[in-house]
């Protein structure tokens, strides 16, 4: 049971094998042991009490070795983007606490000013430093200004860029820029300001820990799932083609392809690139994305994150470990992590088709061909 419970879990089935378990032990139950048992109720109850017992242990998963090791990161610095709230604000909490210098970008100052305060308060560091910066993905002067106040700066050292904001859930609508939005910025925006943070990132050897989820495999459609054309995907221009899943699922596998190639075209220069799945994650972002895809109310959403979700789902902490294990330790680049572990084999292969149906572009051509660039 614990065995396939994790398979699930890889592969983001992790509530649904949970039902099916629960389901089919309460049903040998009910055959085998309730009529052979002198207190039926107190052994039912143990028996609900083990299998949820069983399941927390499993969504918890592994905890990143050293991930409270004091200076541990100190004199590195990291940009964490997304860092004030969810799985952000765990990862630049934890990094902060190790010594290192977190930049939080986010897209809201005042958020992003109560998360740092937050963090500063509750947080005993050795040597961290916190430093805000006003970021939206959604906007490609956004990410400019934000690159550029960087790259201006002397001396400034860029170690690790962790892409973990995003979007799960989105209306129909296009950035500034005329992007889908939700694709627009998981997928170009984080693109475009990797390229744009890439020398500083070569010339440290940095690394890249990209935040896919594997939401990338259930929500692609059965029917040309590994044939993308980006453009269309990029800026779909009707409504009546807009489906906000199936967009989080292009967008989440193109942040895991988005990691391959930077691995394959600068690996041989000092860069990693890694792409992490940091499991069945309780956040703001999770919660949005379920109230719109079990079309539940506000209240009923809030009273399944206090009881039902806890249960198959992580905390946020517990889902920062993976991209904090790849922020600590030595990793398989291009790898696909999850559970602080390399998983081979789950990026679905893609081949992507160019405006005029050409075949063999690279996911980076592609991109670099909608942002214009050289």
């Amino acid at each position: 049971m614990f065995v396939l419970l994790k398979m699930l879990q890889y592969h983001g089935f992790q509530a649904l094998g949970f039902l099916c378990i629960s389901l089919t032990s309460l049903g040998l139950y009910f055959l085998f042991v309730y009529k052979n048992t002198e207190y039926p109720l107190l052994t039912l109850a143990l028996w609900v009490s083990t299998i949820f017992l069983l399941q927390r242990r499993i969504a918890r998963g592994r905890t990143c070795a050293e991930v409270n090791t004091t200076g541990r990161m100190r004199g590195k610095t990291v940009i964490v983007t997304g860092g004030n709230s969810g799985l952000g604000l765990e990862t630049s909490r934890s990094l902060y606490r190790m010594g290192a210098h977190v930049i939080m970008a986010c897209r809201d100052p005042r958020r992003a000013q109560r998360a740092a305060d937050d963090i500063r308060r509750a947080s005993v560091s050795d040597g961290g430093q916190l430093t805000l910066l006003s970021l939206d993905l959604a906007s490609r002067k956004s990410i400019e200004v934000f690159a550029g106040d960087l790259m201006k700066r002397e001396g400034f050292r860029l170690d690790i860029l962790v892409n973990n904001a995003g979007i799960a859930d989105a209306p129909y609508g296009h950035t500034e820029d005329g992007w889908e939005t939700l694709f627009g910025t998981n997928h170009m925006g984080t693109y475009y300001l990797t390229h744009l943070l890439l020398p500083l990132l070569l010339a440290s050897k940095g690394r890249v820990v990209n935040v896919g989820s594997a939401g990338m495999i259930l929500f692609l459609p059965l029917q040309n799932a590994h044939t993308l054309d980006l453009a269309s995907i990029a800026k779909v221009e009707s409504e009546s083609h807009y489906h906000s899943r199936r967009q989080y699922a292009y967008s989440k596998l193109c942040n895991a392809i988005h990691a391959q190639e930077l691995q394959k075209c600068y690996g041989d220069r000092g860069l990693t690139a890694v792409c992490v799945h940091p499991g069945n994650v309780i956040s703001p972002m999770s919660l949005g994305f379920n109230r719109r895809l079990f079309a539940v109310s506000d209240s009923v959403n809030a009273l399944m994150a206090k009881t039902i979700l806890p249960l198959v789902c992580q905390t946020a902490v517990e889902g920062a470990q993976t991209t904090l294990h790849c922020c600590l330790h030595d990793v398989v680049g291009g790898g696909y992590y999850a559970d602080c572990m390399l998983m081979p084999g789950h990026v679905p292969h893609v081949t992507f088709i160019g405006s005029r149906g050409e075949r063999g572009l690279t996911l980076s051509e592609l991109t670099n061909s909608l942002w214009k660039l050289q």
